[in-house]
């Protein structure tokens, strides 16, 4: 039992088999979920649930707040779907999507490795050129985002390191071709990333950024050297 800001919770620290430990808050006075701690990589991730509402018989939080102490994310729900109970397997791990091809040689590209590593990609057939970064997640500007014809939906803020945050919103594409590698109907954010992160001088500016699709779809492999990048199938030797 604990006490935070006047509020009594009951506080139990479930470990799910073969998981993590995740640490729940009940309210002592309703019983409702109030808050799950758990250790995510370098942070503590705490989830906070409110605005419980009845449902179909049920009680459903309708705000959920999401921190690790650097990032907040915020969401309201509109309204709640009830759907008959999931299949236990439903809860396997996920299979790798079936969203790519590629051909069994593998395909290759050239990459300009300074000062920052980019490469040539085409966004439902328009050629377009992007920053490669392994850990940064698919990302258009607006600029390319509105060359594609796409259009923006949703609306939250992106945040990094520092304290200032960014407008994000977000998209989908049919086809990514890079090289002969394809990834078809691709989640995108659209995000500003400023001037210094885009801007080539004499070059037209960079679209955006690919890399953790790449790499979770395709074994990379990069020649600074040669300035080339080489993409292969997952099941290569």
């Amino acid at each position: 039992t604990r006490t935070d800001k006047g509020r009594l919770y009951s506080v139990l620290t479930a470990t799910p088999r073969g998981g993590e430990p995740v640490e729940l808050w009940f309210d002592a006075a309703t019983g409702e979920l109030a808050r799950a701690v758990e250790q995510d990589w370098f942070y503590k991730v705490e989830t906070r649930y409110a605005d419980y509402r009845a449902v179909a018989g049920r009680r459903l939080p309708f705000s959920i707040v999401r921190s690790d102490g650097d990032n907040e994310e915020r969401i309201t729900i509109d309204s709640y779907r009830l759907l008959p109970r999931a299949p236990a397997d439903s809860y396997a791990a996920p299979r790798q999507p079936d969203d790519h091809t590629i051909p069994a040689a593998g395909t290759t590209v050239a990459a300009t490795a300074f000062p920052q590593l980019v490469i040539a990609a085409s966004v439902n057939g328009r050629p377009m050129h992007f920053l490669f970064d392994t850990g940064g997640h698919s990302i258009l500007s607006p600029d390319a985002a509105r060359a594609l014809g796409l259009t923006p939906v949703g609306g939250t803020r992106s945040g990094g390191s520092g304290a200032g945050t960014l407008a994000e919103q977000f998209t989908r594409v049919k086809e990514v071709r890079i090289g002969d590698a394809v990834l078809r109907d691709q989640f995108f954010s659209i995000l500003d990333l400023g001037y210094s992160t885009f801007e080539r001088g004499a070059q037209p500016p960079l679209d955006g950024l690919l890399g953790l699709e790449v790499v979770e779809r395709f074994i990379v492999r990069i020649d600074y050297r040669a300035g080339k990048m080489t993409l292969l199938p997952r099941d290569s030797a």
